[in-house]
């Protein structure tokens, strides 16, 4: 996986440090003798936008830390109404899943965010479960312990 993260002084307390594929691959080369191959992920499982939607793939939640460099190759758009994309403008990593779980330790839009999840995954299983209720299948097993 190869993410697009680089520096200039004007907006990063690190050492300006542009980005480019040409720099990664002799870096790589040079540290661990490797070559990066940036579009392995898309090409062999499709991990993508359209090769996401194209398998039908649902029920995945991508969030994002705004202020954190990996979400520069995050999916920070809904896919589909079953891929669904929270940003959080002021987090960073795993500001989503850690940190304090006292709201008022969190600023609004971490609060919003984990409420937003919530209700998310909450509708989520609840659709499953009733899908599951209304399924051929259980039926089928609902009347084989009742013979039993």
């Amino acid at each position: 996986m190869v993410e697009a993260i680089g520096f200039d002084e004007q907006a990063s307390m690190f050492p300006a440090r542009p980005w480019s594929l040409a720099w990664l691959t002799k870096h790589c080369q040079t540290r661990f003798g490797v070559t990066p191959q940036p579009h392995k992920l898309v090409q062999h499982w499709r991990f993508d936008s359209a090769g996401l939607v194209m398998q039908n793939a649902s029920h995945i939640l991508f969030t994002n830390g705004l202020h954190d460099g990996w979400s520069v190759s995050g999916f920070q758009k809904n896919l589909t109404d079953t891929l669904v994309a929270v940003n959080f403008p002021t987090g960073a990593h795993h500001s989503d899943l850690s940190g304090p779980t006292d709201p008022n330790l969190n600023t609004a839009d971490i609060n919003r965010g984990r409420d937003a999840i919530e209700a998310l995954l909450v509708q989520w299983l609840h659709e499953s479960r009733e899908a599951h209720r209304q399924s051929p299948r259980s039926s089928l097993q609902k009347q084989l312990r009742a013979s039993q």
